[in-house]
Formats: C-alpha cells, sequence, structure tokens
C-alpha cells in the first residue's frame, strides 16, 4: 500500500527527532512576535500554533533555539502534537524535495 505525502508528513513528525524539532521550530517563527513574547496565540491568522498547544510548543521552540536539547519526555510531547501542524510544514518543503519524497513513496 502507497503511502500519502500527508501521512508520510505526519508520520515524520510523530517520529523522527529531526523533522519534528526543526518543525516546531520552523511553526514557531511564524508566530507573530507578540504572540512569541507571551506564548499565546492571540491572532486567528492559520499559522503558528493554536491556543492549546502555544505556550508549551513556544517554550520548547525557545529551548531549541538557546542551543538546548529536548528531554524524551518534552519529544514525547513534541511528537504527540506535532503531526496537527503537517499542513503548515508541507507548505515549507521546497518543490524539489517535494517531488523527491513522493517519487520515493511511488516507488515503495
Amino acid at each position: 500500500m502507497k503511502m500519502k505525502v500527508t501521512e508520510y508528513i505526519k508520520n515524520q513528525l510523530a517520529t523522527n527527532q529531526a523533522w519534528a524539532v526543526k518543525a516546531l521550530v520552523k511553526v514557531y517563527t511564524l508566530q507573530t512576535l507578540d504572540e512569541q513574547v507571551t506564548g499565546q496565540t492571540a491572532n486567528l491568522n492559520g499559522v503558528g500554533f493554536s491556543g492549546i498547544d502555544s505556550k508549551i510548543l513556544s517554550s520548547f521552540a525557545e529551548q531549541v533555539n538557546k542551543g538546548r536539547t529536548l528531554s524524551v519526555k518534552q519529544m514525547a510531547i513534541v511528537f504527540k502534537k506535532m503531526p496537527r501542524y503537517h499542513k503548515q510544514v508541507a507548505s515549507f518543503i521546497p518543490a524539489e524535495k517535494m517531488a523527491e519524497i513522493e517519487k520515493n513513496l511511488a516507488v515503495n
């Protein structure tokens, strides 16, 4: 059974630490400056973290941005929460990389 790109991205965000942490930091950068400062979602603009995830995921992203690594417990939370941001993550993937992913999924 062939995996769709959407499912592939969700799976990577739920299991691959490099993907999940990179996506965490990238989605955090989409938060507005006031959202980053407060750790709260204030604008319903379709980017960044949802209100329920904003405080914890923002704190994790800030930790990574300061050069620190996430604990096993923190990564478990990231793996649980990041797949819901798969559409935003898909929009960050360059077209040539997306084509490569699609090609590899078609072969497997």
